[in-house]
């Protein structure tokens, strides 16, 4: 009997609800170690993803029809991995967050923001003296900064607050109350009061 093996790619496919326009597009996994992390619209068409190879993380502009318009190879550390990107709705900066690694295995998060090319612009390694931070989730907030979730070697959730530069304004620990497990952070979304 004769195997079949599966050979790596991913199938990046796009349904528009709007438009009723469908496209796929095939990625040879030699060149990306896990498929995209995210991948959002752009705000001036197309579309962005993050991805992962080997100990780096890249950055990709896709056109409308997920053409690849260029890409950016960003490391920290001894490994990083990128796991979500936003788009400044104004200047259509790019931020994506990600977790890196050292040799020590402590673990910080990473933020970097690039211009709409892929440059980079800053970046913001964010550790805790003492326990590892895993980023799992981050968003644009409405003064312009970025809230981040996620979990620390001590088995605790995290959120974190940073202004538009990524200088952490705030970070708040949650543990398991019961003392019986883990605490995770998955998701964070902001909540807007109108008075």
């Amino acid at each position: 009997m004769k195997k079949i093996g599966l050979t790596g790619i991913i199938i990046f496919l796009i349904i528009n609800l709007c438009l009723g326009a469908n496209w796929e597009k095939i990625y040879d996994l030699n060149t990306i170690d896990h498929g995209f992390s995210e991948v959002i619209a752009s705000k001036n068409g197309g579309y962005i993803g993050v991805t992962n190879l080997s100990t780096s993380t890249y950055l990709v502009k896709m056109n409308a029809v997920g053409d690849t318009i260029w890409t950016q190879n960003f490391s920290e550390g001894t490994f990083l991995r990128g796991i979500g990107v936003v788009e400044d709705t104004v200047s259509n900066d790019i931020t994506f967050i990600g977790g890196s690694f050292n040799a020590n295995n402590d673990r910080s998060i990473v933020l970097l923001r690039s211009d709409a090319n892929g440059n980079e612009l800053w970046r913001q390694v964010i550790g805790n003296p003492g326990d590892s931070l895993s980023p799992v989730h981050f968003i644009n907030t409405s003064d312009g900064g970025f809230l981040v979730t996620g979990w620390s070697r001590s088995k605790s959730a995290f959120f974190l607050k940073t202004d538009g530069l990524g200088n952490t304004s705030w970070t708040k620990f949650y543990s398991d109350l019961t003392g019986n497990g883990e605490l995770y952070g998955t998701s964070v979304a902001e909540l807007l009061c109108f008075f």
